[in-house]
């Protein structure tokens, strides 16, 4: 099985950064990617009250690219140079277009700001903000209608790696989250396997191995919902105290698409380490995978 989606890196900055400082990093991003050959989606997560600031520094240097564009081809046009491509995102949202919902921001709003793509259900919002398997569903429906990519996460607990039930517990997250959408819809949407014992100040790094075996299952589980094509269609990607280092570990999995890093990412500069380390990685896994295909099809 060949590697045919392209490598998405993501980071969410979560209650940090203001405006200020989100504008000194995107500066730092769009010169990198404005001299880089790397093809890879990045996308980037700042809190609310940057989207604005976020989204008109990242115009200014047409760079920024519209969900239309990311979710029609995930790689770059043909006949075209490969470069990166920066997404803006926000950190969350309500599936009611409006109403009386006091704190909330609805798909609407995140448009109206310039966002192109919204996170749903990362495990801190499931364990502290109330965050449930239907409240994500919601969520997704209403984004994908609104035309907002959709990056659902999911992972297991500690519990259940204990009682070795992690399989049973992220594909019923699945299920649930892409439960009623449209096969067609699947195509926006990123799938990031976030185990709650990897995130965190105190998380640790899953071995890659781990993590090729739950990313199997999360195919598996959206082909039982939706089929065998629109399962291929969605990119499954990593997040969990990823870092430089272990970046390239995961790359070399087939089933991951790419990651979603927390800490590594607060600065440009270490997102960008992330990114080259997992993309060369990537580069090199194909190019082995590929001559492997090569030398069974010879020996038939």
């Amino acid at each position: 099985m060949s590697r045919s989606r392209r490598a998405w890196v993501g980071t969410s900055w979560k209650m940090h950064k203001t405006r200020a400082e989100a504008v000194a990093y995107l500066a730092e991003l769009r010169e990198w990617s404005g001299t880089s050959a790397l093809d890879v989606d990045i996308a980037i997560f700042p809190p609310f009250t940057a989207l604005a600031t976020a989204a008109a520094q990242l115009n200014s240097t047409a760079q920024l690219s519209s969900t239309a564009q990311l979710t029609s081809a995930h790689h770059a046009p043909t006949g075209e140079p490969p470069s990166p491509s920066l997404h803006l995102g926000a950190q969350n949202m309500h599936w009611q277009a409006n109403g009386a919902q006091t704190g909330e921001i609805s798909a609407t709003m995140l448009l109206d700001c310039g966002v192109s793509i919204v996170e749903l259900g990362h495990y801190e919002r499931r364990q502290h903000y109330g965050e449930t398997d239907h409240s994500v569903n919601l969520k997704a429906s209403a984004a994908v209608t609104a035309g907002l990519e959709t990056v659902i996460c999911v992972g297991d607990s500690e519990q259940d790696r204990q009682y070795a039930v992690a399989p049973e517990a992220v594909a019923r997250q699945v299920k649930i989250a892409v439960g009623g959408l449209p096969p067609h819809a699947l195509a926006s949407v990123v799938l990031a396997y976030e185990p709650a014992w990897a995130i965190g100040t105190g998380g640790e790094q899953a071995e890659p191995a781990e993590v090729e075996a739950i990313h199997r299952v999360i195919r598996a589980a959206l082909s039982q919902s939706h089929g065998p094509q629109a399962a291929e269609q969605v990119r499954v990607v990593y997040g969990g105290s990823v870092d430089a280092a272990s970046a390239g570990g995961y790359a070399a999995q087939t089933t991951v698409d790419g990651l979603f890093v927390g800490r590594s990412g607060l600065t440009a500069t270490g997102l960008i380490g992330v990114i080259e380390q997992f993309c060369a990685a990537a580069t090199e896994a194909a190019a082995e995978l590929a001559f492997l295909e090569g030398s069974a099809h010879d020996s038939c």
